[in-house]
């Protein structure tokens, strides 16, 4: 379930500062626990790039990644996409819904709390670029 929101921790991740492929793999074990195999974060990195989120700068160490204006602009967004997320969980997780809940109990709550709470928190830093 955590790759389906891996784009959406790659571009935060890049808020910051731009990163190699092996700093976010490196990232995302420090900050959620996961491994995620480089295979997995390249086909991430290749689809942001053709949707135009990040671009990609080769230096003398391998690439570098970084935000596009259209990527920053969906960064700004995350707070509605969370929003949504958020809205979506609850729905899945419901009594109502059609998924049977033991089904849903273990990795969608540990998911849902890791994923949710990380990135509600680093919306509250302050980015290093909105000096413009």
């Amino acid at each position: 379930m955590f790759r389906a929101f891996l784009d959406l921790v790659i571009l935060r991740l890049l808020e910051e500062h731009a990163m190699s492929a092996y700093e976010i793999g490196m990232a995302v074990t420090k900050n959620f626990g996961l491994r995620v195999v480089p295979s997995t974060i390249y086909a991430k990195l290749y689809s942001l790039e053709k949707q135009k989120q990040i671009r990609a700068d080769k230096n003398k160490s391998g690439k570098s990644y970084s935000l596009t204006e259209l990527g920053k602009q969906t960064v700004s967004n995350m707070p509605l996409t969370i929003e949504e997320i958020n809205d979506s969980v609850k729905i899945l997780l419901s009594k109502n819904s059609l998924c049977k809940k033991r089904e849903t109990e273990g990795t969608m709550t540990v998911w849902e709390q890791r994923m949710l709470l990380k990135l509600l928190q680093q919306d509250s830093k302050q980015p290093s670029h909105a000096t413009a």
